[in-house]
């Protein structure tokens, strides 16, 4: 067994968020955790919001969760009473990648 396996793999997801009103970087994250407790799969998961801007943002997950967090996103409609449309862009293994990714959203 090699420590990557004792340790878990992380993926990094890019999402913009599409608002009137953008949430913080704090309300933002409780809302996602609030959903994937309400799913059951929190702990599978295992968040951090890594950057969130109010439009573009990063969550780091296990790699075992990946699936289960992309779900999460897209079906996340209310942030702290704001209505929110969020959509998953891309998935890496990386921070590098995906935070080339995500520099191309925010200036696009």
């Amino acid at each position: 067994m090699v420590v990557r396996d004792k340790v878990g793999r992380k993926r990094y997801i890019v999402f913009s968020v599409t608002t009137e009103s953008a949430p913080s970087h704090d309300d933002f994250e409780r809302a996602a955790v609030s959903l994937l407790r309400e799913k059951g799969v929190l702990r599978s998961v295992r968040p951090k919001l890594i950057d969130f801007d109010g439009r573009v943002g990063i969550l780091r997950c296990a790699h075992t969760g990946k699936d289960e967090a992309i779900d999460v996103l897209n079906s996340m409609t209310d942030v702290m009473g704001a209505k929110v449309r969020v959509e998953t862009v891309k998935t890496s293994g990386t921070l590098r990648k995906v935070r080339e990714v995500a520099k191309g959203l925010a200036s696009g």
